[in-house]
């Protein structure tokens, strides 16, 4: 599936998040180099998730829950959907 996953590289989801490099993922999911343009440009990583359509909006509330989570060790979660 990680070829699969590279051709995604230089697509745009949401209309904001243009994905860079693929940096590495699984049959599931696939991590990409972006840039969040607010508050100016800053590198950042987007993880795409394949869902069962079934189960989107569990997968979706559990992902704003642990939004809600803040820690020094854990990443911080900017936006989903």
């Amino acid at each position: 599936m990680t070829e699969a996953w590279k051709q995604w590289e230089g697509q745009v989801v949401n209309g904001k998040f243009h994905l860079g490099p693929y940096l590495g993922g699984s049959d599931y999911s696939a991590v990409f180099l972006t840039e969040l343009s607010e508050p100016g440009l800053q590198k950042a990583a987007i993880k795409l998730i394949a869902v069962d359509p079934k189960n989107a909006e569990l997968c979706l509330s559990r992902l704003m829950l642990a939004a809600t989570l803040s820690h020094p060790h854990m990443i911080q979660l900017f936006q989903m959907g």
